[in-house]
């Protein structure tokens, strides 16, 4: 598993990661999940903003909290937790921003982030495969490129969190042949 670790070294600053220029509809639902390991408790939060910050069009709290070896047991385990919820941001906007931050001095490994719309199809937005539909698209090779040498169909039906890590696609030595193809009916 490919993994983010964030180091918060001064208490009460915000420390994370974000994503910018997400397309955002409003009122759609967003199932949203993270895959997070922490060695103290946090409370990590998700927000969906504007691209300044200044707006929260959704956002939600995971207190999140070490897990033990055993009920009476002190010592950590090394497991991932899993949380999932559901953001609906109130308005539309194509540069929204999506960010993942706590402010305890601590360290916070994520492993998996995953976010798509309600409707997506096969992990595509909806409304792009409209277009590709409208334009004729008949077969489309999916992801494409090098990238196609490395991916396994097969994930696509997986949670994001539990794919495989891809490999760089300059250290492949396999010829990108085994693509995945989406027929546009």
């Amino acid at each position: 598993m490919s993994v983010q670790m964030i180091q918060n070294p001064i208490p009460n600053q915000v420390s994370g990661i974000r994503q910018k220029e997400l397309f955002l509809q409003k009122d759609r639902s967003y199932p949203f999940a993270v895959v997070v390991k922490v060695q103290q408790p946090l409370d990590v939060r998700v927000a969906l903003t504007n691209a300044d910050g200044t707006q929260i069009y959704a956002e939600t709290v995971f207190p999140v909290q070490p897990v033990l070896a055993k009920e009476d047991a002190q010592e950590e385990v090394d497991e991932w937790q899993r949380f999932e919820t559901i953001l609906t941001p109130g308005v539309d906007d194509a540069h929204a921003v999506i960010s993942i931050t706590y402010t305890e001095q601590a360290q916070l490994l994520i492993g998996a982030v995953s976010m798509m719309p309600d409707n997506h199809f096969h992990t595509m937005r909806r409304d792009t495969v409209e277009k590709l539909k409208e334009i004729g698209v008949r077969l489309l090779r999916w992801p494409g490129g090098n990238f196609a040498g490395e991916y396994r169909w097969q994930d696509m039906f997986l949670h994001p969190d539990r794919r495989a890590p891809m490999e760089a696609t300059w250290k492949m030595k396999r010829s990108p042949l085994h693509t995945a193809m989406t027929c546009m009916k």
